[in-house]
């Protein structure tokens, strides 16, 4: 008997696949002899090869196509019409977890790919006929998906996060640190400083206090992460922290980041996809939040230890426009201006520092709890 086929659309990079995951989770748990391909942008790749709970990763292409005008959505409608033919018929069920309230490229797509069934937000405007309509972007995105997948007959009980590595990843992660002079029992802080726009960015003299702080009170190794963009900054901040400070700005895959956050005793990260991949990887975290952290519900936050320098509205916003107009979730926004801005500068090493420490003290007694 032919399996039923599921195309599960997630689009975004590893950040937005990520929290669609325990979605997929219980899709595969309800239909476990389906076959089940993931939909999405080349970049994240590594995080769909490695998920259990998927047969087959398609690449939409290599990133998002960004932008307004006709020269932008002539480059959406031929991405669309290559995908198409590769996608015709082979699909019985098109399952839409982005995160936008409707997604205009995923409904086109769905019906120039003959899917039959097609389930997102958007209603039938959108091209999806089974649908709980345009998605409230005010509801947190776990109970935005929870409506959706009842569409489907699925309920969705378990939303923690997972992410996966291998053994491999763990041994050249363990080794690189032991060269930088790391030792077993010496604690690993890894602190995300970088991100895609300057607006979610935390100043540089604050990773070095709250850097030297936990290197100096806490024996601990400071490893800065990030991407090869990123690393002549984050090197100037490991310069002013010490000798216990090592940046790993683009010499870790992405297994080997999970690796990396897997055997951390704290990762503190700004809003990327580190703060909630630590927290698949089982590693205490602290998440510094701008005005528009993304749209977590209240309980995920908790997870996140979320701190902010300002009075978290509920619900939270989906995105703020700064003061040059830009949305300040498109990728690339770098200006060196903005670092800081956006209610990133509210933020205090010194309320992180004492977050941080209350979080290694919860760490160390359920550590002490479980030895012998």
């Amino acid at each position: 008997m032919r399996r039923k086929r599921f195309l599960v659309c997630v689009q975004g990079g590893h950040a937005d696949g990520l929290r669609s995951v325990p979605f997929i989770r219980a899709l595969r748990r309800a239909e476990p002899d389906a076959y089940i391909a993931v939909l999405a942008y080349e970049f994240a790749r590594d995080l769909w090869t490695s998920c259990p709970y998927v047969d087959d990763f398609i690449a939409t292409g290599e990133d998002a196509v960004l932008g307004r005008g006709w020269e932008t959505r002539l480059k959406k409608i031929g991405r669309t019409a290559a995908l198409a033919a590769r996608l015709f018929a082979r699909f019985d069920v098109f399952l839409n977890l982005e995160v936008q309230a409707e997604g205009g490229f995923p409904g086109l797509l769905a019906i120039c790919s003959a899917v039959p069934v097609r389930v997102g937000h958007g209603g039938l405007r959108r091209g999806m006929n089974r649908s709980p309509g345009r998605a409230d972007m005010r509801v947190p995105y776990e109970d935005r998906m929870r409506d959706l997948m009842g569409e489907l007959g699925v309920s969705v009980t378990d939303t923690s996060l997972e992410a996966w590595c291998e053994d491999e990843d763990r041994g050249t992660v363990r080794d690189a640190l032991m060269a930088a002079g790391w030792h077993p029992g010496r604690r690993v802080v890894v602190c995300h400083a970088g991100s895609d726009w300057s607006c979610q960015t935390w100043s540089a003299g604050s990773w070095v206090t709250v850097a030297r702080s936990l290197i100096q009170n806490h024996d601990a190794m400071a490893v800065f992460t990030g991407v090869v963009a990123e690393a002549a900054s984050v090197d100037t901040i490991v310069q002013r922290c010490g000798g216990a400070a090592v940046s790993l700005c683009g010499l870790t895959s992405f297994r080997q980041l999970c690796a990396l956050l897997e055997m951390a005793d704290l990762v503190i990260s700004g809003d990327t996809v580190v703060a909630p991949l630590a927290l698949a990887m089982g590693a205490p975290t602290i998440t510094l939040a701008a005005y528009d952290t993304s749209n977590w519900s209240t309980s995920r936050l908790r997870e996140l230890n979320a701190i902010s320098g300002f009075e978290v509205r509920e619900p939270l916003p989906w995105s703020v426009r700064c003061h040059w107009n830009r949305i300040g979730r498109v990728h690339g926004c770098i200006s060196e201006s903005c670092v800081g801005v956006h209610g990133m500068g509210k933020i205090q090493a010194r309320d992180v520092l004492e977050l941080a420490q209350s979080v290694i003290a919860r760490s160390d007694a359920q550590l002490g709890a479980v030895l012998p």
